[in-house]
């Protein structure tokens, strides 16, 4: 086992300005556990449909255990899901996976580690609150990452964020998760934002809730290991969502002319999409689907044009979550590339919503190998996938 000396280098420009801490256990949490929301467990992951590929299934996996703590005197960055407490201690679950041994972690506060020393970047600005509850975290501001492993937080520690009154979130949040958010918790709870840039936030007392699911964080392939959606959390999403579907169903928003639409098409212009996006996207215009940029779009007419679709299709990305907004029967297939074929978050949700049809279909690769490699529909493929599939 590498010692502290042996990982941190004085000498290394890049640990100037960080500091290491010691790697606590939850054994050492233990004096500060509220109550465990689900203990320690396996789910039944489905696997997902893959146009010419396969066809469902499903793997059981393991999951750890989800626990509110009450933790005095911590700190956290307002990017990183690492907690510091006391002087020099720290607590970091995501590093205690088997996943994070290819996982490329995006925590800028997050310099290096090793089995019992992990080394974080010191403060540049502290903002200072009293008892609160964290929704801070590496991928806390975005959109699919907030449903699967943010907004269920909100649901299983409320009694704690009501009783404290304060909640603490990133401050790039965008309006849609500030809409839900607000949606979820008390009016009189005051939120309190802090930069992920250069804000650490300390906590008289840090009420904090552990990893509710697990999203596969920037790694080079995807395994059906990496997802892993345990069922109170699946329940807690679906709960959510369609009651804020329903709300929405029949809002007064957005423009009359896609008051009736039930085929959408997500359009995506990032670097996972397919380098023939604007052909593939005139295929779904001509068959009457209407083309939508959901984080584009007010939140109440996101969540009353998702909440009456029956086909959604678009690339496998966070637009697609927003389908969960339907109780309808739905159809939804999203283009991928290889490397992704084995994302099952799609899959996953399909106990909670049993008229959920999902497909996945593999474009071909286009240029280098990687987890955001670009590749092409295969036009004679996806008009046969389309007719056969119902789309």
């Amino acid at each position: 086992m590498s010692t502290e000396s042996e990982m941190v280098n004085a000498h290394d420009p890049v640990l100037q300005g960080s500091t290491p801490h010691v790697m606590l256990s939850a054994q050492h949490l233990a004096p500060f556990r509220v109550h465990t929301v689900f203990p320690a467990g396996t789910v039944d992951v489905r696997l997902p449909n893959v146009v010419g590929m396969s066809e469902g299934g499903s793997v059981r996996l393991a999951h750890p255990d989800c626990v509110l703590y009450r933790i005095p005197n911590a700190l956290q960055h307002a990017g990183s899901s690492a907690i510091r407490i006391g002087g020099r201690a720290a607590f970091f679950t995501k590093l205690g996976r088997l996943a994070a041994n290819k996982e490329q972690f995006k925590d800028v506060d997050l310099v290096g580690w090793n089995a019992s020393v992990v080394v974080l970047r010191d403060p540049v600005r502290i903002i200072d609150v009293g008892s609160a509850f964290s929704l801070l975290g590496v991928h806390a501001s975005h959109w699919a990452h907030f449903l699967v492993q943010f907004l269920p937080k909100l649901l299983f520690a409320m009694p704690l964020i009501e009783a404290a009154g304060t909640l603490v979130i990133r401050s790039d949040c965008d309006g849609h998760i500030r809409a839900i958010i607000r949606a979820c918790i008390p009016p009189q709870v005051q939120i309190v934002e802090a930069d992920p840039r250069t804000d650490c936030v300390r906590f008289t007392e840090l009420l904090h809730c552990t990893e509710v699911a697990y999203l596969c964080d920037h790694a080079d392939y995807t395994s059906v290991a990496d997802i892993v959606i345990p069922e109170l959390t699946r329940s807690a999403i679906r709960d959510v969502m369609l009651s804020l579907g329903d709300a929405n169903a029949n809002a007064n928003a957005g423009d009359a002319a896609t008051r009736d639409s039930r085929d959408l098409y997500v359009a995506f212009d990032g670097e996972r999409g397919p380098v023939n996006g604007a052909e593939v996207q005139a295929y779904f215009e001509q068959k009457g689907y209407l083309v939508v940029r959901p984080h584009l779009l007010d939140i109440r007419e996101k969540i009353r044009l998702f909440a009456n679709a029956e086909r959604v299709v678009g690339v496998g990305s966070s637009g697609l979550m927003n389908a969960f907004f339907s109780r309808q029967p739905l159809k939804m297939l999203a283009f991928i590339n290889y490397e992704r074929a084995f994302d099952t978050l799609g899959a996953q949700m399909t106990d909670q919503y049993p008229t959920l049809d999902s497909h996945l279909f593999v474009g071909t690769r286009v240029g280098p190998a990687g987890i955001n490699s670009r590749y092409t529909i295969e036009m004679p493929a996806l008009d046969e996938a389309a007719r056969t599939l119902g789309f």
